[in-house]
């Protein structure tokens, strides 16, 4: 019996990669949405997704694959391939080009220090898009530090300590003073904003008083923003990667405000307190089990609602809810 009884790839945006990491001209393979995938970045500057095999005889495009212009060469026997809609452009050796020679091509976007790509199961166009991330291009913060982790969990099951109510009481010792979920718009939009006012006993990153704040967007189920406000202002851009069954890559990129006066060790504790927040989840993540119909007690968070609200982003049916 599996575990984690979800899909393991639910429909939606992903991170491919970071933006500084793909130069142009720049191939690289990605073994992630339990698949191969190659992204490389044409001379136009755009960064294009694509699945890895070379529709030929089935060479891995990420590894010693060349750009031409903005096209995928394959290193095998140099087909030529179109990273925007996956039709082979050339042959070098053949005037035809086979009515079937084609790959896969994601829809990609650039923005927030990363290339996202779409990914849907049955192959349908991207059905909502995400925010701009202001903080990530404006010259008043700087980027601190990424960091990242993989898991043995399942993104929705990370997802669901939004409506999770009293695990921040148990679990991460937070005196809640107000915390809600909502998506945003309407109540099947495909993003949630979640806010969390609260007091806690920590100079690094609580303000005079113990006052701290956070706001969270999660755009579908692999993107997210975090906002912090107590000790200093500070910002986690996050992402959620299904690697294969019950496998996550959780990636944080940390930016903080330049003109803010702490020095660099606050900085430090600061994001330090707030990853020993989130290593405190890892630990139950990494063993917990998915369970289609939890018993609920009142106070516990509306799991049902929220489950309802992430099956949108599945092509095939899946239990939720629990017993009251």
């Amino acid at each position: 019996m599996k575990r984690i009884p979800l899909p393991t790839v639910p429909n939606g945006w992903y991170k491919a990669i970071d933006s500084d990491a793909l130069g142009v001209g720049e191939v690289e393979p990605l073994s992630i949405l339990e698949r191969e995938l190659a992204v490389y970045r044409g001379q136009d500057g755009r960064a294009r997704v694509v699945d890895a095999y070379c529709a030929h005889l089935g060479a891995h495009l990420g590894h010693g694959g060349t750009v031409s212009k903005n096209a995928l060469v394959c290193p095998f026997h140099e087909w030529r391939w179109d990273g925007d809609d996956g039709r082979c452009l050339a042959i070098p050796y053949a005037d035809r080009i086979p009515a079937r020679a084609r790959i896969r091509a994601y829809p990609t976007c650039e923005r927030n220090g990363y290339v996202a790509f779409w990914f849907h199961a049955e192959g349908a166009a991207p059905s909502f898009d995400f925010d701009r991330i202001p903080e990530t291009a404006d010259p008043g913060y700087r980027l601190y530090k990424r960091a990242h982790w993989e898991l043995d969990s399942h993104v929705q099951e990370i997802y669901e300590n939004v409506v999770d109510v009293a695990h921040f009481r148990s679990l991460h010792k937070m005196d809640v003073k107000q915390i809600a979920w909502q998506p945003v718009g309407s109540p099947d939009a495909p993003t949630v904003r979640l806010w969390v006012d609260l007091r806690r006993d920590n100079s690094s990153q609580a303000a005079e008083g113990g006052e701290t704040k956070i706001e969270s967007f999660m755009y579908g189920p692999g993107l997210q923003v975090t906002r912090l406000s107590g000790r200093m202002r500070g910002v986690s851009v996050n992402s959620l990667t299904p690697l294969r069954a019950e496998r996550v890559r959780v990636e944080h990129a940390y930016y903080v405000e330049r003109s803010d006066a702490a020095s660099e060790k606050e900085v430090e504790a600061f994001w330090e307190y707030y990853m020993q927040d989130h290593y405190l989840d890892f630990r139950i993540w990494n063993h917990k089990r998915f369970l289609e119909r939890p018993v609920l007690a009142e106070g516990d968070g509306d799991v049902a609602m929220f489950r309802r609200w992430f099956s949108q982003f599945y092509s095939e049916p899946t239990s939720s809810g629990g017993d009251a």
